[in-house]
């Protein structure tokens, strides 16, 4: 990141970052409001891999760049985070949905829960946690990328 040509590249990571959250976003509010089964799970976990892949190797180009990989991380973590979050606004919970994944509670409850999870500071809460989740795995994941990669002043093995 201290050099001109490594921020560029760290630069396409947070584009990567943004787009992919985006994606996450869109196969949430797609899949949740056909139901959860075997393939959509298998398609969000390929979705969260990626992300992963995204922040590990923004922390590794930093590096290679000179630069803070937990920095790239943490901000390729939170602007994933952000796109993904969005999502928390536009997926409204039905009492069905709570129906099926609660078994236990009473009509009441399930009519406490269902006003409460369709609440603007539910949903804003959504948000806050993604882009807080995103941070975190981001320090981590761009911390670890960067123990794979080489920093421009390291002289190579001979």
């Amino acid at each position: 990141m201290r050099n001109g040509g490594g921020s560029l590249n760290v630069n396409r990571f947070y584009a990567f970052a943004a787009v992919w959250g985006l994606v996450d976003a869109v196969v949430a509010i797609t899949f949740i409001e056909k139901g959860r089964s075997g393939a959509t799970t298998g398609v969000s976990i390929l979705v969260e891999l990626v992300a992963i892949a995204i922040a590990f190797m923004a922390g590794r180009q930093a590096k290679m760049s000179g630069g803070r990989p937990w920095r790239v991380g943490a901000v390729a973590g939170l602007l994933f985070g952000l796109f993904a979050g969005w999502s928390a606004f536009l997926i409204h919970i039905t009492r069905q949905d709570l129906v099926s994944r609660a078994h236990n509670l009473t009509p009441a409850q399930i009519s406490l829960a269902l006003k409460a999870a369709n609440t603007p500071v539910a949903h804003v809460g959504t948000w806050v946690v993604a882009m807080i989740e995103g941070l975190i795995l981001g320090i981590i994941l761009g911390w670890a990328g960067g123990m794979t990669g080489r920093s421009p002043t390291q002289t190579q093995d001979v």
